[in-house]
C-alpha cells in the first residue's frame, strides 16, 4: 500500500506515519512482524501513542531485524532522505 499506491501511485513523497502500533489488532499478536513489514513497505515512522513505555519494545523489534539483515536498507535510506527534507537536515 504504502509503496505502491501512495508513493507510486498516487506520487506522495512525504512522511508516512504508521497507526498505534500498540492497539490490540497488532500488539497482542506479532508486533516484530508489524514493525519490519511496517518499514520494510516504507513507513516513516512508527507510532507508539497508547503506552509510550512500549517504544522500546517496538525498537528493540527494529533493532533486531536490523541484525538480522531484515530490513530493506532501501526503504530505511529513502525514509532518511524523506525525514531529512522533512526537517530541513542536509
Amino acid at each position: 500500500m504504502i509503496d505502491g499506491l501512495i508513493r507510486k501511485t498516487w506520487h506522495y513523497q512525504g512522511i508516512v506515519v504508521t497507526d498505534d502500533l500498540v492497539m490490540g489488532a497488532i500488539y497482542q499478536h506479532d508486533v516484530c512482524t508489524a514493525v519490519v513489514e511496517a518499514l520494510n513497505a516504507g513507513a516513516d515512522l512508527l507510532l507508539v501513542a497508547y503506552d509510550g513505555a512500549q517504544f522500546y519494545r517496538l525498537f528493540a523489534c527494529a533493532s533486531e531485524a536490523a541484525d538480522r539483515d531484515v530490513l530493506d536498507r532501501g526503504m530505511l535510506h529513502e525514509s532518511e532522505a524523506r525525514l531529512k527534507r522533512a526537517l530541513a537536515i542536509d
